[in-house]
């Protein structure tokens, strides 16, 4: 994936069911990654030929995936915003 962004400053985020700052800095890391993370699934869904690679990466690319994800980002960011607070 550092290849695909042509960055090496890429870290996994996790998430925290009860934290939503961790929920949300997940989120807008998927955000701008979205791109390459569906490229690295379609890779394992050829060479692999891992299924749920390839699930994920159909999904990943589908407008109501990117809708939500946006809408999320901005929600999540407001809300990120008021927990500091």
């Amino acid at each position: 994936m550092h290849v695909i962004l042509d960055t090496d400053d890429v870290k996994l985020k996790s998430i925290h069911a009860v934290r939503w700052l961790s929920f949300g800095e997940a989120n807008v890391a998927l955000h701008r990654t979205m791109r390459a993370v569906a490229e690295v699934f379609q890779q394992d869904a050829e060479l692999l030929h891992d299924t749920m690679a390839e699930t994920l990466a159909k999904a990943m690319l589908t407008y109501e995936f990117i809708a939500i994800n946006s809408l999320l980002c901005d929600i999540l960011g407001t809300i990120a915003c008021l927990s500091k607070a």
